[in-house]
């Protein structure tokens, strides 16, 4: 078997369809790798952007939950130590399940 030689097609029209395909596979590869190359990238740049919104409204959500409980025991304890020593509901969790001796 000998090898191919481009000398020995003698049809021009031939040639110029070889040549043509040739250059039509090279686009196509170039651009599937482009392609390619453009959505990793892409990938990337989102993917880092939507792991710092959500740190940030993460955050954001966590100090506001944060502020809200420290308004409410705020109010609660000033309401608690304004009644001087007034008896816990018996509804409540925290009412004493044994006598604690008063001073």
């Amino acid at each position: 078997m000998t090898g191919f030689s481009f000398a020995a097609i003698r049809s021009i029209q031939l040639k110029i369809a070889l040549i043509a395909g040739l250059c039509l596979s090279g686009t196509i590869v170039i651009l599937v790798g482009y392609s390619l190359y453009s959505t990793k990238i892409t990938h990337d740049l989102v993917s880092t952007e939507v792991k710092r919104l959500v740190d940030d409204q993460t955050k954001e959500s966590l100090l506001n939950r944060a502020t809200s409980e420290a308004r409410f025991l705020k109010g609660h304890t000033r309401c608690r130590f304004s009644t001087r020593r007034a008896p816990w509901p018996k509804h409540s969790p925290f009412w004493p399940t044994r006598k604690v001796p008063r001073p």
